[in-house]
């Protein structure tokens, strides 16, 4: 009777940490999607920016120009949040397939400090991935 017991929770943890990959590995993924299209809308942002600049006073009003403002620190937020979600994504698809060491936590550290780019802990696969994951 343990013995059939036993089987029964090793099977349930099985899928349970099966379902929590999976997951982690989706999450990671729509991160990185989400990375490479905020990154054109921050470069949008950016040289509608400077469009709107360029032509204040004579084109754009002050309102046009906080609202493009306001616009390309909205894009560079969520630009942000992507990164961290990617990152902890990273985190926890290495913590349930139990690979995180000491050097990826210093890899992160290095992310979230120094601001160097971050270089892929894992590839969730070879045809997506980052263009380039930058702490701003």
């Amino acid at each position: 009777h343990l013995y059939v017991a036993a089987q029964q929770e090793l099977k349930s943890r099985v899928r349970l940490v099966s379902r929590e990959t999976r997951s982690a590995y989706k999450d990671i993924e729509g991160a990185i999607r989400r990375i490479n299209s905020l990154e054109q809308a921050v470069e949008a942002q950016q040289l509608y920016m400077k469009t709107v600049n360029a032509g204040y006073p004579s084109l754009y009003n002050m309102l046009q120009v906080l609202d493009a403002e306001e616009n390309l620190f909205i894009a560079e937020r969520d630009l942000n949040q992507a990164k961290y979600d990617y990152i902890r994504g990273t985190l926890r698809l290495q913590i349930v397939s139990s690979e995180f060491g000491d050097e990826d936590m210093l890899q992160i550290d290095q992310w979230l400090v120094d601001g160097d780019e971050v270089k892929e802990v894992l590839t969730p696969s070879t045809d997506i991935g980052p263009k380039s994951i930058k702490s701003s």
